[in-house]
């Protein structure tokens, strides 16, 4: 996690922050136009495709595997060290028609490749076409029935919500935590 600060009079809070696993990130005075290094990939990726072609997700997945190995590693790592196991994944979107809900796709097929301490993976997302449905389902579990994000969990879970509005993470934190963790850590906005 990265936080930034403006201030530099917090050197207390920041090596709180840093023996906690933060990374403090402090302003420069100049400011840089840096291009990161998937813009090109990105503007590709929000390009839409018909929902009537055939889906065939093999060469994305297999293209994330290789461009973005270092990231699914990372997240991996993370994965076995909270000892997750299992993922439950909601609102990825419209597979046939958007780019980067197939990244976002492969991004979790090959973080379910590289972690086989996971014993299940479900899905749902009510825009899914039959023929997206039957896509997935290669790969995960796809749950027939809108829970409404308030599924209790019985073991370390990983909530996977790319796609999902604000009341969706409140009402899955409060059936989970509670009423008043909620109101002390929401979610952004």
């Amino acid at each position: 996690a990265v936080v930034s600060t403006q201030s530099t009079g917090d050197d207390v809070v920041a090596k709180t922050m840093e023996t906690d696993g933060f990374v403090l990130v402090k302003p420069s005075r100049k400011r840089r136009n840096r291009k990161t290094p998937h813009v090109k990939s990105v503007s590709s990726i929000l390009q839409t495709v018909g929902d009537d072609q055939k889906i065939d997700l093999s060469g994305v997945i297999r293209n994330v595997s290789k461009q973005d190995a270092e990231f699914c590693d990372k997240l991996c790592t993370v994965i076995v060290e909270k000892e997750i196991q299992e993922i439950v994944c909601y609102g990825i979107g419209k597979l046939a028609s958007c780019k980067l809900a197939q990244y976002q796709f492969a991004v979790l097929v090959n973080i379910l490749k590289r972690s086989p301490q996971i014993n299940r993976c479900l899905l749902y997302d009510p825009v899914l076409s039959q023929s997206e449905t039957d896509h997935v389902a290669q790969h995960v579990e796809v749950m027939s029935a809108n829970d409404r994000c308030s599924r209790r969990v019985t073991c370390n879970t990983l909530f996977y919500m790319i796609h999902i509005v604000r009341d969706a993470y409140n009402r899955q934190l409060f059936v989970e935590a509670g009423s008043t963790f909620v109101q002390k850590y929401r979610p952004l906005k």
